[in-house]
């Protein structure tokens, strides 16, 4: 956003901590670990910090679980590999049946093993192998 002039305003905003409800016509930009300036106990970073997540069910991923199957995502500066999402994504399949979510969605990430691309296509996210820099300057070389 600091770098490029972009249609819409990009909305940071940390799953973790103080809900804002969304406003104007921004883009909201959701960080689910948290962001740089929530306080450090309210930040999902260590061994620990996950396994606390683990133990209850966790609202924002909960709802991107629920939002994968009407909404396409696209995901930058992650291998989702976060046991937190593939839980909640278990979940739902237990509860709905063995079905992808019916959007297709896309991360955005210079590389990815074969194990966890053919993981992620079995719930319809698609590996687009690039940077987040490179698709940036593709598409507002477009506009």
């Amino acid at each position: 956003m600091r770098q490029f002039t972009l249609p819409r305003p990009l909305i940071p905003r940390s799953a973790l901590g103080r809900r804002i409800e969304h406003e104007g016509d921004g883009l909201e930009v959701i960080h689910l670990n948290g962001i740089a300036g929530d306080a450090a106990e309210d930040v999902t970073f260590s061994t620990l910090q996950y396994a606390d997540r683990l133990c209850g069910r966790d609202r924002e991923y909960e709802r991107l679980v629920q939002d994968l199957a009407t909404i396409p995502f696209v995901f930058v500066g992650t291998k989702l590999d976060e046991v937190v999402l593939w839980k909640h994504l278990q979940m739902q399949r237990q509860a709905h049946g063995d079905r992808p979510p019916r959007k297709h969605s896309f991360l955005i990430a210079s590389h990815l093993t074969r194990a966890r691309r053919d993981l992620l296509a079995s719930v319809h996210i698609h590996w687009i192998q690039a940077t987040a820099a490179e698709i940036a300057e593709t598409v507002l070389a477009k506009l």
